[in-house]
């Protein structure tokens, strides 16, 4: 599997004292757990990056996939491929702020940057896992 690890932060009930986790070598098992663990606000976030070494667990050294949200609302974004945090891009859907993190210090992005089906969500994470690029057959930001 291209992924070689996982990373995921969970939140206590406050939604301000935190803990971040990481697995090495993560099944695709685990990654499915993650994604359908995912809730906005004690699990907002996940991140599968393409090496163990934490030292380059970096957005300039790349290899990093990253979904954020749940329960009906996903945001995802690549940093490989001489991209930075490339999101979704489906302009038809809008420009009304989405609320994906509701802990902490949250996140909120355009409706056009989210994605609403967690199939589409599982599918493009294991594109990820398995070759290491953007699913070719969701719509992607074009620019780098």
């Amino acid at each position: 599997m291209h992924v070689k690890s996982l990373g995921y932060t969970v939140y206590d009930a406050s939604g301000w004292g935190w803990k971040s986790h990481k697995v090495a070598n993560p099944t695709w098992d685990d990654v499915w757990h993650a994604i359908h663990r995912l809730n906005r606000f004690e699990y907002p976030f996940l991140s599968l990056w393409a090496t163990e070494d934490e030292r380059k667990h970096t957005y300039d050294d790349g290899g990093l996939f990253e979904i954020m949200g749940g329960n009906g609302a996903y945001w995802l974004a690549g940093t490989f491929d001489g991209f930075f945090q490339r999101r979704l891009n489906n302009p038809e859907q809008g420009e009304a702020e989405v609320a994906v993190w509701t802990s902490d210090q949250g996140f909120t992005d355009a409706e056009r940057h989210i994605c609403r089906d967690i199939e589409a969500v599982i599918r493009a994470a294991r594109y990820y896992c398995d070759h290491g690029g953007f699913d070719p057959t969701l719509k992607w930001e074009s620019s780098v």
